[in-house]
């Protein structure tokens, strides 16, 4: 019972946090499915689209690799209660460009923005949850979120596929500035988080690790358990480099596929939303699990916060998160050509491969999650 009322005493601080996981994936998909429809309404070149969706992706990198720098100049609470608003200027930018250049700059804020703020927003749950249990099931919620957005994107980019222009499309920008310009108000001045973080600096404390000593990650690897961090470090990256991959291509390229397939745009973002709806449910059933004795089968996020100290977390997360992207990045500027008609068929037998090697990264990890005794509280 007192499990289920701390979960729910800090369900707020993860729909804060998780709206960030949600304007993340929603950037993501919201330039995947109005990609065609800003080409059109803007009078882009396949070039000019191709840069869009390489720059996003690499101002995504570039604000997860600096998260730890970010948090090291501003503070971590500071930096989880600004990040938003940039994100909001980024997406209004984009709201009201009239050619690809404002596009760009729009994008590559709201881009830095989100990519910062996933691996900050994740370090100041485990900070402010009282035990590594509440924390694994909280930082494992926001998931869900991030499948919110996917799907929010889409069927915002369903519902204005009919507009003419580039309308629909700015009109999927305009609720993702929204959501951002609110996320920041109510993280910045609700009394509730102001409480929880009081309340996490005093759990840390007592732990023996305060809120001011964020360090980067790269310490832990000449101390004297760095045997065990490099460990953990290889499997989770290869784990995550792989299933983002995936995640990315099939995120940013699908509609594209399919459009220039001959599918009407209407078509092609319906197939997202059927899609997207069973991933919905998959991340609801991840959340309940990742909080149970169970949560070490359960993948990138847990094993993050729950195998490396609180004061790197941010750091570590964020180098992860930001290297993959940018391997995503380099994959996207020939991702067109792969999966062009008379190539697709060689490119997912070279997906299945990256999956049976995301397979073994990740049995990998379960091993030395249980033999260093990580994730095994009942």
């Amino acid at each position: 019972m007192n499990e289920k009322v701390n979960k729910k005493q800090y369900m707020p601080l993860v729909v804060a946090a998780g709206i960030g996981s949600m304007l993340g994936s929603g950037i993501i998909i919201g330039l995947s499915a109005t990609v065609t429809v800003w080409q059109s309404g803007l009078g882009l070149t396949d070039g000019q689209v191709g840069i869009l969706s390489g720059a996003l992706t690499f101002a995504i990198a570039a604000g997860s690799l600096l998260a730890g720098n970010i948090t090291k100049a501003l503070g971590l609470i500071r930096s989880f209660n600004y990040l938003n608003l940039l994100y909001a200027i980024g997406a209004g930018i984009c709201v009201l460009s009239g050619n690809f250049s404002m596009l760009l700059a729009g994008l590559i804020l709201a881009g830095f923005a989100s990519g910062a703020d996933l691996p900050i927003s994740l370090t100041v749950i485990s900070h402010d949850a009282p035990d590594e249990k509440t924390s694994a099931g909280l930082v494992a919620s926001t998931q869900v979120f991030w499948q919110i957005g996917v799907l929010a994107s889409y069927l915002m980019a369903f519902i204005v596929s009919k507009t003419e222009g580039a309308l629909g499309a700015r009109i999927v920008f305009g609720i993702l500035a929204g959501f951002a310009a609110v996320a920041f108000l109510w993280r910045t001045f609700s009394p509730k988080f102001k409480e929880f973080h009081e309340a996490g600096n005093r759990y840390r404390a007592a732990e023996g690790a305060g809120i001011s000593e964020e360090i980067s990650f790269t310490r832990l690897f000449k101390g004297t358990e760095s045997k065990k961090y490099l460990s953990f470090f290889a499997c989770i990256m290869i784990f995550y480099i792989c299933w983002n991959l995936l995640a990315n291509t099939f995120g940013q390229f699908q509609t594209y596929i399919l459009v220039k397939a001959n599918a009407s745009q209407s078509l092609a973002t319906g197939c997202g939303i059927i899609l997207n709806i069973a991933g919905l449910i998959c991340g609801i059933l991840f959340a309940s699990a990742a909080g149970s004795k169970h949560r070490n089968k359960f993948f990138y996020k847990v094993w993050t916060q729950e195998s490396f100290p609180v004061s790197s977390r941010a750091s570590m997360q964020g180098f992860i998160n930001g290297f993959s992207r940018f391997c995503c990045g380099l994959f996207a500027l020939i991702t067109p050509m792969l999966v062009a008609p008379e190539r697709i068929q060689i490119t997912m037998y070279g997906f299945a491969g990256i999956v049976i090697i995301s397979a073994v990264a990740g049995s990998c990890m379960l091993k030395l999650q249980r033999k260093h005794g990580i994730g095994q509280m009942k």
